[in-house]
């Protein structure tokens, strides 16, 4: 086992450049390479003393406390390890037994409880979820009703829910999940139902409580009784206080130890679990013949492409709560995923049905998102070389062609990471995001590959800049700035119209700050914003918590004379923020007042 070592200047700048493809989501500083180990039959003793070396090397560049992996062949977990400290002030360190706080990947349990209700004709996929919770109202679109929420458009996605409430979230002591239900009549929906892939834990948080109601049971009993117990998952709950806190890895953010917390949103994000104890999953997921905890028709079709019909998602395939897509190392696989942030924690699980090998990584440090992903490939890519004796020759991919033409890019576009503002520059473009300049510079075929001038001078060729393609096109009318990343395209902002200024959002203009801080809040160091106008356009700006100096500016378009809206199509947008004459606003449960 190896401690984290103080990184020097060649680790900083590391940091530096991954902090953008942190922010970015969809895609990383790079691919672990993995050398070919054996040709043959696999030799697992090889397997693991190369991917604890490449574990060891990762976490030593990139500041991470610990990190645990398990990797699965057939219906067996093959290696399981731990590299690092679980608790480094104590010398505690990371194993396979080490239990993470698992984030969205607790969505995924929380979807197989519902096909087990499935099965047993307690639940119809194609219901509306009021026939289940006849008390759940929320603000719907207009010429839309509740019935539309269906179960299968909860567990895909696809109900048009907002991102989170996040106000209440992670508490010391957090409301019920009945509770919960009720307080969401106040919640507005981003979009109407089928419109757009809209990652919501509030949609998984409804399953979690239909869970509750058809079985007469607590969620988190059910889950004990249902599935940890049949499966053998001695370190997975959701309480901290649990049997395994004794083995909870604690929290880092920045080197500095941070409590953990429990959640609200059990069902969505509040799974405490080991690699291994995921890896069981994963099996049971990949299992051929046999029931277990789920009669296989059911689990395939929880591995099936639940949104071919919604054009906006470009192709971007899921299920009942997996993303869908092809293997990096082999395209002509498909790979079965999820990830999971909590706030301190990281994890990914990722399997091939096809070859029944697979992977589940997770670490305590906040800035270790990235990591994680490239461990997780990295591993998948050893196997493959073990098992098959090849691997595709490059990471190098083509873009997947889209179905709609290509245009030239707008002035403005509004994503999930704020807006983006584009200036053309002879054949190519200039674009400022997050506060950071980029250059856009033409492939030849209608795509832009991206590169990033360091203080607008030096042209830096980052390898994970070189996966990355940006385009601009059309979806349903709707201008679009569409990224490629590994083969698999993304919706990544919508073009974005100026505004005129008026009268009444100008004298709204100013620094606000949350009346009351939470958890949540102080964690990603949100303290103050600031509404302003410029260039055409409101917006919200605040700084970002990193190691570089980011700024998020979150567009926001007047709706009426009290009540903006984030524009944007996808997870995190489409959302309202209120105002009031006394200067207040309000965001995802949070009241904010004007200072000076």
């Amino acid at each position: 086992m190896v401690g984290v070592n103080k990184v020097g200047a060649a680790g900083r700048s590391r940091r530096f450049y991954c902090a953008i493809g942190m922010l970015l989501g969809i895609i990383s500083c790079g691919t672990v390479s993995a050398e070919s180990v054996v040709r043959s039959a696999p030799d697992y003793a090889v397997v693991a003393q190369q991917l604890r070396q490449q574990m060891t090397e990762l976490m030593d560049d990139e500041d991470i406390a610990g990190m645990s992996i398990a990797l699965i062949d057939g219906d067996r977990i093959v290696w399981s390890d731990g590299v690092g400290y679980a608790d480094k002030e104590n010398k505690i360190p990371a194993t396979a037994r080490t239990v993470y706080q698992q984030g969205s990947i607790s969505s995924t349990f929380t979807a197989l409880a519902i096909m087990q209700l499935v099965a047993q004709g307690k639940v119809d996929l194609d219901a509306p979820v009021t026939r289940y919770l006849p008390q759940f109202s929320m603000v719907m679109p207009a010429g839309q009703s509740l019935q539309a929420i269906t179960i299968r458009r909860l567990l895909s996605h696809h109900a048009g829910l907002p991102l989170s409430q996040f106000k209440g979230m992670w508490e010391e002591q957090p409301i019920s999940l009945q509770q919960w239900q009720t307080q969401m009549k106040d919640v507005a929906a981003s979009y109407p139902v089928d419109y757009v892939f809209a990652y919501s834990n509030l949609g998984y948080d409804l399953l979690g409580r239909v869970v509750e109601v058809v079985s007469g049971q607590p969620f988190a009993q059910y889950m004990q009784q249902k599935i940890f117990t049949p499966l053998r998952l001695e370190s997975s709950g959701y309480s901290l206080r649990d049997k395994y806190a004794p083995r909870m890895a604690v929290g880092y953010k920045k080197q500095e130890r941070r409590p953990l917390l429990p959640t609200r949103d059990l069902p969505a994000v509040g799974l405490n679990s080991s690699v291994e104890d995921v890896a069981t999953l994963a099996i049971q997921m990949m299992q051929r013949g046999g029931d277990g905890v789920l009669p296989e028709h059911l689990r395939r079709q929880m591995m099936s492409v639940q949104n071919s019909q919604v054009e906006r998602d470009l192709g971007r395939d899921v299920g009942f709560a997996w993303r869908l897509g092809p293997l990096p190392a082999m395209r002509e696989y498909q790979m079965v995923w999820s990830l999971g942030a909590a706030m301190t924690h990281r994890s990914r699980v990722a399997f091939v049905p096809e070859l029944n090998i697979g992977v589940v990584v997770a670490a305590n440090s906040s800035q270790s998102f990235r990591a994680v992903e490239k461990m997780s490939n990295a591993a998948l890519r050893v196997m493959l070389e073990a098992r098959l004796g090849r691997v595709q020759a490059s990471d190098e991919v083509s873009v997947p062609p889209l179905a709609t033409a290509l245009e030239p890019f707008a002035p403005a576009y509004a994503g999930f990471l704020g807006l983006l503002q584009v200036t053309k520059d002879g054949n190519e473009y200039d674009v400022n995001l997050l506060g950071w300049d980029f250059r856009l510079i033409p492939r030849g075929d209608g795509w832009y590959r991206l590169e990033y001038d360091l203080f607008g001078l030096i042209p830096l060729k980052l390898d994970w800049i070189a996966q990355v393609s940006v385009a601009a096109t059309s979806v349903q009318g709707q201008r679009v700035a569409v990224v490629s990343y590994l083969g698999v395209n993304y919706l990544f902002a919508q073009a974005l119209a100026p505004v005129k200024p008026t009268a009444v959002w100008n004298s709204r203009r100013g620094r606000y700050a949350p009346a009351q801080m939470d958890s949540l809040l102080r964690h990603y160091e949100v303290t103050a914003g600031e509404l302003k106008f410029a260039d055409g356009y409101y917006f919200f700006e605040y700084k970002l918590p990193y190691w570089v100096p980011l700024k998020m500016r979150l567009p926001l378009v007047p709706v009426s004379a009290q009540e903006m809206r984030i524009p944007g199509i996808g997870t995190g947008l489409g959302e309202r923020v209120k105002f009031d004459a006394q200067g207040r606003a309000w965001y995802s449960g949070y009241e904010l007042q004007r200072v000076n």
